[in-house]
């Protein structure tokens, strides 16, 4: 009797917990469902007044439905086909507001944006127009007013010139009153268009003709915002950015630490040797700022400024070299380090012995690929001496000893020598430290800022960079090939090979046989990167092979002879597997071999004389080059040209050939005025 009480307690909470869980379990399910209900129920009611609304309206509606979140696919037809049906009743106000409702979200259109773009441009034109017609009666009515009809000829001839005069002068004055409101609009529209990748430079001209004549007008904050829209869009206009130099060097007290990201991306873009002194000027300026205020900017922004700022500070001096990259030859700039490299490592590789150039100024002399890595089985990297370590944690150290350094390095007395020779390791050392909130995609341009900077620190690299991009390589799986390639070039540069710089090659060798396409620019970088780094994957051989063959003759076209002994270099380390592919990279060189001479042979032999030696170089510069040819009447009818079309999924140019039928008498003609 005394177990009852407590057996009817368990008996009453279990049966009762249960019920009330059952309930709440069809509340939620009838809440879902009345949710689903009303949110179709309110997209159906906006989509009905939508269609009803008057089209005068029509751009406000569509914005403040975007704005509450009514942005599906259903809802952005609809959209798209009211503004098709009332495009023409719009107002530049009207183009404005819609075009902002599709960068708030994002949602790129290109037809609907052009139809955008062309009413506004038809607006402008139209403007234009009716200025000029307004204002030319109002002036003729105010001239009758004031002289009316009795002066006659006499008076038109004596003053005709002078009225003329007063009516340009007029027209100015009016034409040059500021309009906030058509301002506003135009600052919207650009804004707009930088966020959804759209320009139309015939209406952007238009624009940067208004922003120019009322540039003063415009706050600092318009101005820097403005100029970064203009870069994003490639809008290059020197008259605009001598202007906005001039006015910031004025008011670099309004200067805030979010409009130098906005500068540096678009001056770096313009940082030419041949620019002006304004610009330069200002880049200075900006840097100085960045050096005095770092503190208090951001990681993230500080980032920013980082992986832009290279132009700049080459242009300023910082960094040497920039005309010698300029003036080399026509192969990629991620690939001419490895060439310069490749001349150290052939001359040691003659006495059996591989040297690698370190940032420090180092040498590692080794004998083969396990003394040189001196890495065990469990990754550990080689040990250094106690000079070798205290070397390698200076805290300047460059990747590149074959580059000229900064300026000032001993002994600096000057101030603006010492920003710039400081204003790097600042920078690095402040982006250190937001490394884990970094995509792949921020930490691949992080190590194109660290080659293009030339800069190099033991503990920023191997002990925080490294690590956070193999985390990030091992959660992350859409990256594109060109990029795994730019991870080897940097690699190349460090001193040696960690077992996080193992890991990423394994990484980076296994998904580039599933995403690498035909390019023969990559195939020929990431070629160059596997010889530095001894890497021999029969995989990637395997893809690359594939590859070749399927795209025999775009291969036959684009390979040298010189960047052919690459191909073979791998491709006979082979015990037989490789012959299909060997025999037809040796063809291909015989093939080129011989018609290098004959090139040479129908060039002109002043030209021969002037280059010098025919020998070593002179067949590789001749085999890249296309040396043009007389037409010859047995050729009649029977040449073709070749273009080059954009393939889109490939991202790459490709070539077509085309036949195309020459006239003899055409032929004739040329060879007369020769």
């Amino acid at each position: 009797m005394i177990l009852e009480p407590c057996v009817w307690k368990c008996f009453h909470f279990h049966w009762v917990g249960k019920m009330m869980r059952y309930d709440v379990r069809t509340r939620l399910m009838k809440n879902r469902t009345h949710f689903t209900k009303t949110s179709v129920d309110v997209e159906n009611r906006i989509i009905k007044n939508l269609k009803d609304m008057n089209g005068e309206n029509i751009s406000y509606g569509i914005k403040k439905s975007v704005k509450n979140g009514f942005i599906n696919k259903r809802m952005f037809d609809l959209y798209n086909d009211l503004v098709k049906k009332y495009y023409k009743n719009f107002i530049f106000n009207d183009v404005v507001l819609i075009l902002q409702s599709y960068a708030l979200c994002k949602h790129r259109n290109f037809e609907i944006y052009s139809i955008l773009s062309n009413r506004a441009l038809h607006l402008f034109r139209e403007y234009g127009e009716q200025h000029r017609e307004q204002h030319g009666e109002q002036h003729r009515e105010q001239h009758r007013e004031q002289h009316g009809e009795q002066h006659g000829e006499q008076h038109r001839e004596r003053h005709g010139e002078q009225h003329r005069e007063q009516h340009r002068v007029d027209s100015t004055a009016n034409h040059n009153t500021y309009s906030s409101e058509k301002h506003d609009n135009i600052y919207r529209y650009i804004i707009a268009s930088k966020e959804l990748n759209y320009t139309d430079y015939e209406l952007m001209h238009l624009f940067l003709k208004e922003i120019k004549k009322y540039f003063y007008h415009y706050d600092m904050k318009r101005i820097c915002n403005i100029l970064h829209a203009l870069s994003k869009l490639k809008i290059n206009d020197e008259e605009l950015l001598e202007m906005a130099g001039a006015y910031i060097l004025k008011n670099m007290d309004q200067i805030k630490s979010n409009h130098i990201n906005h500068l540096i991306s678009t001056y770096s873009k313009n940082a030419r040797s041949n620019s002006s002194n304004t610009q330069t000027k200002l880049c200075f300026a900006l840097v100085k700022y960045i050096h005095e205020n770092i503190k208090s900017m951001d990681s993230i922004s500080v980032y920013n400024i980082l992986v832009q700022i290279s132009p700049i500070i080459k242009r300023l001096g910082g960094l040497g070299g920039g005309k010698e990259e300029e003036e080399e030859g026509s192969r990629p700039h991620e690939c001419k380090h490895l060439e310069r490299q490749d001349e150290t490592l052939i001359g040691a590789r003659a006495n059996g012995q591989l040297a690698l150039r370190q940032p420090n100024g180092l040498n590692i002399n080794t004998s083969d690929r396990e003394e040189k890595r001196k890495i065990n089985s469990r990754g550990k990297k080689r040990e250094y001496n106690a000079d070798e370590e205290e070397t390698l944690k200076e805290d300047y150290c460059y990747l590149d000893k074959g580059k000229d350094h900064w300026v000032g390095e001993e002994n600096v007395t000057n101030y603006n020598e010492k920003i710039l020779k400081n204003i790097i390791p600042l920078l690095f050392s402040r982006v250190n430290t937001c490394l884990a909130f970094l995509s792949l995609n921020q930490l691949i341009k992080l190590l194109g800022a660290y080659k293009d900077l030339n800069y190099f620190h033991y503990t920023f690299v191997y002990k925080r960079l490294l690590h956070f991009l193999l985390s990030k390589l091992k959660t992350k799986h859409k990256v594109h090939a060109e990029e795994y390639i730019y991870i080897l070039e940097f690699f190349t540069l460090l001193p040696y090979v960690d077992h996080n710089m193992e890991e990423i090659i394994n990484i980076t060798t296994e998904n580039l046989q599933r995403v690498l396409l035909y390019n023969y620019e990559h195939m020929y970088r990431l070629l160059l990167c596997c010889k530095h780094l001894e890497i021999y994957n029969d995989g990637l051989l395997s893809k690359m092979d594939d590859l070749i063959f399927k795209n025999k003759r775009k291969f036959e076209k684009t390979s040298t002879i010189d960047d052919l002994e690459i191909f073979l270099h791998f491709y006979s380390k082979g015990s037989g597997e490789w012959d299909e592919i060997i025999s037809f990279l040796k063809s291909i060189v015989e093939l080129k071999a011989r018609e290098v001479p004959s090139l040479l042979s129908n060039s002109d032999p002043m030209a021969l004389n002037r280059n010098g030696d025919t020998n070593g170089d002179t067949n590789g510069d001749a085999n890249r080059q296309c040396v043009q040819r007389p037409v010859t009447p047995s050729q009649v009818g029977k040449m073709a040209i070749i273009t080059h079309k954009y393939n889109k999924v490939h991202k790459n140019f490709q070539e077509c050939e085309k036949s195309v039928c020459i006239d003899e008498k055409l032929i004739r003609a040329d060879e007369r005025n020769v």
